[in-house]
Order: C-alpha cells, then structure tokens, then sequence
C-alpha cells in the first residue's frame, strides 16, 4: 500500500508541475524544457486535427460543398491563428510579466481590464459580422457563385462565433504563458478537434447536411476551450473577471504593440487568405489548399510557433536586463532548433509529400486526383517552410528588443509580394502558381528580417553556426532520400488506414534514429541541445 501512496502521490506531483505553476517571482522559464512540454501537447493537437480532417475529407472529399465549408472554417480559424499564436502575447506577456513581478493584484486588475475590454471588442465584431457575413464572404471568396455563395454564407454565420471563444482564450493564455503554465496553451486546441470528431461520428445522421453538423461542432468545441482555459487561470491564482474598463498607459501599449504585431506575425494567416480569394475561382482549389496546409501547419506549428510562444518571456527579460550573453545563449538556441527540426522537416515533407496525403485524406469521397493535386502543394509549401520558421524566430528577437513596427513592415512587404506573384503565376499554373508565390514571400521575408537584424546589431550568433548548420543539412539530406525511396514503395500499397499508419510511423521513428545517429557522428547531440536546461 505504501508504494501505490507513493505513486500516486508522485503523480500528482507530475501533473501539478504540469497545470500549476508555483509562484516564485526569481524563476526564469526554461526556454528548452517549456518548448518541449509545448512540443510534444502540439504534435497530440496535430495528430487529433488530422484525425479529424480524415473524418472530414472522408464525408466531404473536395468539390463544391467542402470548398464552402473550409472558406468559412478558415474565416473563424484565421483570427485563432493570429491571436491565439504570437500577436497577443507579444503585446500582453512584456507588460504582465513586469507588472505581476512588482504587484500580482495590480496584475489581476490588469489582465481583467483587458479581458473586459477585448470581449467587449469581440461581441461587437461578431454581431456586425453576422449582419454582414454575405458581403464578408464575397470578399474573402468572390470565386463563389449560387448555390456555392449560399452554402458558405450559412456555414459561416454558424461558425463565426467561435472567433469570440478562442481569442478570448488567448488572453487566458497569455496569463498563464507569463507565469511558466504552458500546459493550456499546448492542450486546449485539442479540445476543438475531439469535439469535431466526436459530432462527426455521432451525430452526422441527424443532420441532412453534414457540414451543418460541423458547423455546430465547432462552436461547441470554442465554449468548451474558453472554459477549460479559465479554469486553468483559475487554479493557478489568477481570476480574471468582467470589471469597467479603463484605458491606463499600460493598457493603450498593449493594443498598440497588438497592432503591429497582429500584422507582423500573421504573413503565414494573411497568405492563407490571400489564396482563398484567389482559389475561390478555382472549383476544388479552397480543398487542396486547406489539404495541404493542413499538413504544412504540423511543422510549423509544432516548431515556429511553440519556439516564439516559449522563448519571448525568456527573451524579453534578457534584453531587458542588458544580459548579453544571456540574450545571445537564447538567440542561437532558437536558431539552431530551428535548423534542427524545421531543415528535415522541409525535406521531407518535400519527398514524403504523396505518402502523407494518401495516408491522412484518401478514402470515401476523396479521390486519387485529389491526393495528387494535394502533394503537390504541399511538395511546394514544403520549399517555403524553412523560411516561414525562422521568420518568426527573427520577428521575436524584435519584440523582445521592442520593437513591432519593422517586422509589421516586411510582413506587408511579404504580403505585396504574394499577391502579385501569385495573380501573375495563377494565370499559367492554376492553383499550384498560388502556393509557389507563398512560397516566394516566406524566403524574401526571412532575408529581410536577417538583413535588418544584423544591421540594428540585434542577432549575435555563436562561431560554430555555419559549421552546424551544414552538419544538419548533411543529415537531413540523407535521411530525405531514404524518405524518397520509401516514398516510391508506400504510394503503392493497397492496405486500409490502421495499417498505414502502422507502416509509416514506424519508418518515421526508424528516419528519426537514423538522424540522430547521424548527428552523432557529426558530434551534435539534438536530444542535449532540446532538453539541456539554458
């Protein structure tokens, strides 16, 4: 009995370091072990999204009917993605962080202004928007006609709600992200997919429109995730509540930098819609684009947003603190789990691009020129992966430095550069001209943050970097052609779905031994440079 006591006394323990955050002003949040704890809650999101985006291809495959469902999926999602992944917090957690370290009451009061202020803010869009969402729709996809038009009006005015719920969350977030809890953050999203799939499966019979069902699911996934995150807030000390609003120094600061940094951090969210517009002329086009980014996000999301999430309190209080090798030791450590994780990830989302779409989407209604047109797209959203990471590794050695305006800038620049690429590209390679000039704005973006940033004197890297970083394009250059030749093989197996993805996990955890090994010998140890404490 003695030893079961201890286990679960143990386990308690386990779970409490992991929702709870014990209140000590002096503690730096570990830049490593957070952005592994983030990491691997982000790629259990990721597998549960692509568990639901099976169950919708499967039922909707790509054509008319799932083209209006995703354009208005992605309105409300689009909003998620800039608030619930840099902008808010890099405007918030600054400020919070100073506040609560001088006055935790004065840091309620805060954060509850401002959580006062934004559901104020965000009731008001949302009404305006239902009363408007047939001119809305037309802007982001004037490609749709009839019937099509009508479907994604009526989608739209169900799901758009949810854009209240979850950027409501992000203020939630952005509380417990200052104090080292990064358990909600990394949970949460996975709270939206479960419900999605749990409607999908259960209810789809009763509904004569399977894309209403959805529609209905995601509403109620964006209430069960606004609770859980204010419960989490809650036990950890903080409870936000609705007050009279005020506007202090603080406050104007905070929706100042919000501002530029909503347009900094969002090129990959602006492109994405940009490529709606353009797609929406397209019949099927909104799918593949969805498809695939659905499966670029996974890189990406997993890597550059939980690096930018975790590293700018950390960052932020280095600069401030006029810490130089600090600053320096978290800048590169950024950087090269940058190279470490998003360099192969690149390649082989590049060489693995078939065997992934015919996994995760093929079956009932989604056909084998669907998994072609998709591989496609994501082979080239693969070319600009690498880039759209480290993009936002340099925008936040920016906000940490306090400075919003130049990454709102380039960002703009970025987004001028897709759009004119791709109009002019679309015109002769149809939907795959769309995400080559995506593609070309993420590279162009990246050379002029770096640019910038060794001008200003901001970015200090550490000697060895060039030597690293080709010992990690080395490696990752093997592993990918290994994926290539698998690649060949898997695309022609006739197995149902539990046996692929049986046959593909274990090739990708053989791939990643075979890259750690080959690390090794090349005397870079990834497991020590991600789980080291810096």
């Amino acid at each position: 009995m003695k030893i079961v006591g201890d286990n679960v006394r143990r386990a308690k323990n386990f779970i409490n370091r992991i929702v709870c955050k014990k209140s000590n002003s002096d503690d730096v949040i570990n830049v490593n072990r957070s952005a592994a704890l983030v990491s691997i809650l982000t790629i259990f999101c990721r597998f549960l999204g692509f568990a639901r985006d099976t169950v919708i291809a499967k039922y909707l495959g790509a054509g008319d009917l799932s083209d209006s469902f995703f354009a208005s999926f992605k309105l409300s999602n689009f909003f998620r993605k800039i608030f619930g992944e840099g902008a808010f917090f890099s405007g918030f957690v600054p400020i919070f962080t100073k506040i609560n370290k001088e006055d935790k009451g004065r840091a309620i009061v805060f954060s509850s202004n401002i959580f006062t202020i934004i559901t104020i803010t965000l009731l008001v869009v949302v009404g305006l928007s239902e009363f408007f969402m047939d001119k809305i729709i037309l802007l982001i996809s004037p490609g749709f006609t009839g019937a099509k038009l009508e479907h994604a009006i009526k989608i739209s005015k169900i799901t758009f709600p949810y854009f209240y719920f979850i950027t409501s969350c992000s203020v939630l977030w952005g509380v417990l992200n200052s104090v080292g809890v990064f358990f909600y953050y990394g949970f949460v999203p996975a709270i939206l997919s479960i419900v999605m799939i749990f409607f999908g499966l259960v209810f789809k019979n009763n509904f004569t429109d399977i894309t209403v069902c959805f529609a209905y699911s995601i509403v109620c996934g964006g209430i069960f995730q606004l609770l859980i995150s204010y419960i989490g807030c809650y036990v950890n000390g903080f409870r936000l509540k609705i007050i009279k609003p005020f506007f202090d120094l603080n406050t104007k600061q905070v929706f100042k930098k919000m501002f530029n940094t909503t347009i900094s951090t969002s090129l990959t969210q602006i492109n994405t819609i940009i490529d709606g517009v353009l797609a929406s002329f397209i019949t099927s086009a909104v799918s593949y684009l969805y498809y695939a980014d659905r499966i670029f996000y996974f890189p990406f999301s997993i890597v550059g947003v939980t690096l930018g999430i975790v590293s700018l309190p950390a960052l932020s209080k280095a600069v401030s603190e006029n810490n130089f090798d600090r600053t320096k030791s978290l800048q590169n450590l950024a950087i090269k789990l940058v190279l470490l994780y998003g360099i192969p990830a690149s390649i082989g989302m590049l060489v693995m691009s078939q065997s992934l779409t015919f996994t995760i989407f093929q079956y009932g209604d989604f056909k084998s020129s669907d998994t072609r047109s998709v591989a496609i797209i994501t082979s080239i959203f693969a070319c600009g992966l690498f880039f759209s990471l480290i993009s936002r590794v340099f925008s936040v050695i920016f906000f940490a430095n306090q400075n919003t305006k130049t990454p709102m800038k380039i960002t703009i620049f970025g987004v001028f550069v897709n759009v004119v690429f791709s109009m002019i590209l679309v015109k002769f390679l149809g939907v795959y001209g769309i995400a080559i000039g995506t593609c070309i704005s993420y590279f162009l973006t990246s050379i002029l943050l770096l640019k910038i940033l060794q001008k200003k004197s901001l970015i200090f890297f550490e000697d060895n970097i060039k030597k690293f970083t080709l010992s990690v394009l080395f490696a990752s250059i093997v592993v990918g052609l290994v994926c290539y030749i698998f690649n060949g093989f898997f695309v022609g197996l006739s197995v149902g779905l539990a046996l692929r993805i049986i046959i593909l996990s274990i090739f990708g955890l053989f791939c990643a031994i075979m890259y750690i090994v080959l690390l090794l010998f090349l005397k870079i140890n990834i497991l020590k440079i991600t789980f080291a404490k810096h």
